[in-house]
This record gives C-alpha cells, structure tokens and sequence, in this order.
C-alpha cells in the first residue's frame, strides 16, 4: 500500500523539478538574452555617435586618430591599429602601435584580400600562425576588420584585447558596420587632403606669379608665411586660424599681378599715382581669389593686412580690434621681411634697426600684442 503511493510522489517531484528547472534555465537564458541586448544597445549607441563624430574629421590623422580612440574606447579594448593601402599598393600602418610590416600570407593581408572579418578568441589556442609581437604585446584576442568603401578594400582595422574574448556573431556584424562607416570617413579624409595639397600648390604657383614680376620681392610671400604662422603659433591661436594664416600669407600681394611692372620696378621715389595703384593689390587680390570658394575666407587677412592699428591705415580706415587678428598679425609679418629686405629705391635695413621700428610703431601702425610676440620669437632665435 506504502509502495503504491511512493511512486506517484516521487513522479511528481521529478516532473515538479523537471519544470522548476526548465523554467529557471528560460529565467537565466532571457536574463543572457537581455543583458546581450542592453549590452549590444549600448554598444550601437557608442559606435553609432562615434561615426557621426569621425566623419566631420578633414585630415586622414585625424580621422585615423578618432577611429582608433572611439572604437578602443566603445568596444572596452586593449588597442586598435590601422592600415592603409598606400599608392604602391602596399598596406601600411596609419596610426597605432608600431609594429613589422605584414607577411604575404598573415592575417593583415589575409583579411585585406577576402574582405572579411577574422576574430580569433584566444591567441594562446591559435597557434604559431599568429605573429610573435602581439604575444609580446600582451594581446590576448583580437578581431581584424576590412576597411571597405563600396566594394574596394582601402585597409584592415584592428581591434585587439589583453584578455580573451569570445567575439559573438551579432558583435561581429556591429564591428563590421562601424568599419565601413570608419572607411568611408577614412576615405573622405583622403580626398580632403588630397584637393586641399592641390588648392595648395595652386596657391604656391599664384604667389610666385606676383613674384616673377620684381626680383626684389622674390621668396617675401613664403617669409612672410612663416613669419606669421611663428606669431600665430606664439599667440596659441586655433590649428584652423594658423592654416589660414599659411593661405593667407601666400596670397597677400596677389593682387600685384594688376600693377604695372613699371611701378613695382621703379628705383625712384613713388608719385602719389603710383601709390594709388599699389594700395589698390589688397582688393584687386580679393577680386582674383573671390570666386574660388576654398579661398573666400582668407579675404578678410588679405583684405585688411595694410590697416593701420590706429586706424590710419587702407583699404578702409579700420581701428585697433576691427581689423581682423589675422591681418593684424600678417601686417607685422609683411612689415618686418620688408625691412630686412632690399628693395629698389632703398637699401635693408639692419635687424636692429627693424626691430626698433617695430617697437616704436607698436600701438599706432601695429598691434602691440601681436609685436611683442614677434619680438619674443625673435629673442628666443626662432625668427631669424
């Protein structure tokens, strides 16, 4: 009778835990299933600001640089490293650690010729395929990821631990996604460079056709330009302000090409004509550059570079802080290589003799902060 009842029991526990513990086992795999989703959230939700962030970058350091940072940041790694394909066709290292350049059949160019993701887990377990440096980098895991723009591989991303990491599918996908957003910012930041050392020599080949036009004011421009872009430098002013000073400085007699040759040449004191023609190169300059969009900012410098700081000056008279910083700045520039420089109707004058001019036309014709900055360099031997 005791027997008859035991078994039943016992089926019914075994059947109770049987549930029991495929409930609990549904409990903790959509616990996994939740915490793999908020994780994957958050990691989207980093790497989808990281792309808006990487894709305003305009030099191809810079956009290899955040990438790097960003990723390495988002995806709680150890490093990242970057490689390129450069114009011979080799694949070389953007921005990262430095390290030996990649064998025929390793993983760089094994992931870079299939265009596919390699995830290796635990570099321990992998074998003597893995590259001796990275073990004796402390890397653990890693995943290599094709840069691609379309259907052309431009690089290979790197993502590397210092422990293992099992890389899930959905994580793999997440990675690759953000890669090809990485390429395309990557890849503009290329073309960026590329039009702006074009807009550049385009620049550099204006200036020296003002230039050709006196003999004596061969090479003032680049002066000029360094000059500056010391002050710039010395006044802690922005990267973006220095660059347009280096523009600005190329160009700021570009608009001598519609002076007479004549009046550019003439050893003799100038007639008041001539002075009006050669005060006329700062808006004649504007005119040339204005319709070239890449250079309208730089019309300000150029424009203004001939003000006077007490207000004295031309094209407009302007005073003190109207007149922009950047043309405040290239007026000592211009000021001080012309001094030092022969011309035809009068002989250089000596360092110190420029540089007393300096200090005494300090607060009328210039600003004085932007002299005592010019002067400090001069003193530190910066500027010679």
């Amino acid at each position: 009778m005791g027997n008859s009842l035991t078994y039943p029991v016992h089926k019914f526990f075994k059947r109770l835990f049987s549930s029991v513990a495929g409930q609990v086992a549904s409990i903790i795999e959509n616990a996994r299933l939740a915490w793999e989703t908020r994780k994957d959230l958050a990691q989207t939700t980093r790497l989808y600001e990281l792309s808006t962030e990487i894709i305003s970058a305009s030099s191809l350091e810079e956009a290899a640089g955040l990438v790097i940072e960003k990723v390495v940041e988002a995806a709680g790694a150890h490093s990242a490293v970057i490689k390129l394909l450069d114009k011979d066709g080799n694949l070389e290292l953007a921005l990262g650690p430095r390290e030996p350049p990649p064998e025929p059949s390793g993983i760089t160019m094994t992931v870079f010729r299939t265009g596919r993701p390699l995830a290796v887990s635990n570099v321990e377990k992998a074998g003597r395929w893995i590259p001796p440096h990275l073990r004796e980098r402390g890397i653990k895991s890693f995943i290599g990821l094709p840069l691609k723009v379309g259907r052309r591989t431009i690089g290979v991303l790197f993502i590397r631990y210092d422990r293992p990491h099992r890389f899930s599918d959905r994580e793999i996908k997440l990675f690759s996604i953000y890669a090809n957003q990485a390429a395309m910012a990557i890849e503009r930041a290329r073309l960026y460079e590329e039009a702006r050392e074009a807009l550049l020599s385009t620049i550099a080949a204006l200036a020296q056709a003002a230039e050709a036009k006196d003999r004596y004011t061969r090479g003032h421009s680049e002066r000029v330009t360094l000059y500056a872009m010391a002050i710039a430098e010395e006044l802690k002013l922005p990267a973006e302000e220095i660059e347009a000073l280096r523009q600005a400085g190329l160009l700021h007699d570009i608009g001598k090409i519609a002076v007479s040759d004549q009046i550019l040449r003439k050893p003799s004191e100038l007639s008041p004509e001539d002075w009006k023609a050669i005060r006329s190169h700062p808006q004649r300059g504007v005119e040339i550059i204005r319709p070239v969009s890449a250079l309208r900012p730089l019309i300000p410098i150029i424009l203004y570079h001939h003000e006077r700081y007490d207000g004295k000056g031309y094209p407009k008279g302007l005073k003190g802080e109207e007149i922009p910083l950047g043309a405040r700045i290239l007026a000592v520039a211009d000021a001080y290589e012309a001094m030092t420089a022969n011309r035809p109707y009068r002989p250089a004058m000596s360092k110190r003799e420029a540089i007393e001019k300096l200090k005494k036309e300090a607060g009328r014709q210039f600003d004085p902060k932007v002299v005592a900055a010019f002067l400090r360099l001069l003193e530190k031997g910066l500027i010679q």
